[in-house]
């Protein structure tokens, strides 16, 4: 009977000493788990983010370019030695639209600029200090995609407006 005593009383003391060991090893691992949780979500908003600023960028570019063979069709107009009046409308028109893609161009860079700043955000692990800053800072990156959207959809327009401005 003692015996049994001893081995229940055993028994008991390793719970004791186990149980808390193991409760304290299962925070531990949870707490790994949402930290590795975290950084995974961190990693694929930096991805969608670098995306995004890719995006931006080609937009930007295709408004430079834009903007640039635009001045070339106008200075061909212009040299032309008797300029006709549907020439000169041609012409204010054309400069409006380059006009348009300049504007367009330079608010793609302030969009770039605007996305590397949440990405730097994105990468502080200070920045994100709870879920919710986390989630405020994906929809602000949605924003800023769907913005990207319209800006693209806007130079598609343009482009097709130079092609009817410029028929060669």
């Amino acid at each position: 009977m003692l015996r049994r005593y001893a081995v229940v009383a055993a028994g008991v003391a390793a719970f004791a000493v186990l149980g808390p060991t193991s409760t304290l090893t299962a925070q531990v691992s949870a707490a790994q788990q949402a930290q590795q949780q975290q950084m995974q979500r961190m990693q694929e908003q930096l991805q969608r983010l670098d995306e995004s600023v890719q995006r931006m960028t080609r937009i930007q570019e295709r408004a430079h370019e834009m903007e640039q063979l635009m001045l070339r069709d106008m200075e061909r107009i212009r040299t032309q030695e008797h300029l006709q009046l549907q020439d000169q409308e041609r012409l204010r028109q054309q400069e409006q639209v380059r006009t348009m893609a300049h504007s367009l161009g330079v608010a793609a860079g302030e969009m770039t600029q605007a996305m590397h700043g949440l990405r730097q955000m994105a990468q502080d692990p200070g920045g994100a200090l709870n879920r919710e800053m986390e989630q405020e800072m994906e929809r602000l990156r949605e924003h800023m995609q769907q913005a990207s959207e319209q800006m693209e959809a806007g130079l598609r327009v343009m482009e097709q407006l130079r092609e009817r401005l410029n028929p060669t």
